[in-house]
This record gives C-alpha cells, sequence and structure tokens, in this order.
C-alpha cells in the first residue's frame, strides 16, 4: 500500500516534525504543502518522499523522479507492479514492449523540467553535454 506517513501522523508529531525542519515549513498540515520539495536530490528532497510518498508519486511512472530515495517500499511494489502488468485504465501501458508518443509530456515543459532533473542528478553542468 503506498500512502502519506505524514497525513496518517496529525496526533504525532515524531513524524511531522523532521520534514518540517527538513523543509523549514513548520505550518503544514498536509503533505500537499510540500510537493515542490520530492523531486529535489537531497536529504530534503528524501525526507519529503518518505513522509509524502503518495503524493511524491513514488508509486508512479507518470511522475518521473530522478530519484526516489525515501520513497516507501509499499509505492515502490506499485511502481514494479504499474512496469510488468498491463493495465486496463492506465494512460500510457509500460508493459506491452511499445514505444509510446506521449504527447502530454513532450508538448509541456515537462520535457525540459525531466532532462535538467536529470542533468542535475548525474552532475553536469547546464550547456555542457557533449
Amino acid at each position: 500500500e503506498c500512502f502519506n506517513l505524514y497525513d496518517v501522523s496529525t496526533y504525532d508529531d515524531t513524524f511531522r516534525l523532521p520534514v518540517q525542519f527538513a523543509t523549514q515549513n513548520f505550518n503544514a498540515k498536509s503533505c500537499a504543502s510540500f510537493i515542490e520539495h520530492c523531486k529535489r536530490f537531497d536529504e530534503t528532497g528524501a525526507f519529503v518522499r518518505q513522509y509524502c510518498s503518495k503524493d511524491c508519486q513514488c508509486a508512479s511512472n507518470e511522475f518521473m523522479p530522478i530519484s526516489r530515495k525515501g520513497c516507501m517500499p509499499g509505492c515502490l511494489a506499485l511502481l514494479q507492479q504499474e512496469q510488468l502488468y498491463h493495465q486496463g485504465s492506465a494512460r500510457t501501458q509500460y508493459a506491452d514492449c511499445k514505444d509510446h508518443n506521449d504527447a502530454a509530456f513532450f508538448m509541456s515543459n515537462a520535457t525540459d523540467s525531466y532532462f535538467d532533473d536529470f542533468l542535475t542528478w548525474v552532475y553536469v553542468e547546464s550547456l555542457q553535454v557533449p
């Protein structure tokens, strides 16, 4: 099962304070307040993915975080399931051995964002790719 540990621990600061401290957002009431940190490569990103795995979309290939460090095991298991089996209701089929032209991805800023994130992850400076 994939869920947000932060959201289910509404009465226990043990789970809430680490992610609030890492993001310096002490007024956050739910994982929706931390979404901007999901794609970070540092410990802050790992904390947010750990406590907000569902909202960070750790269980989906539709969202492309380069690093999945911190994602909960239940979410990662669903990610693998999505890659292995034909999903009748899924927008993109990953297991049908066909290339897909995802117009929503290629015609939006998502493409640039994905490749910028990839270059950051592999520590390549902008415009330095041979």
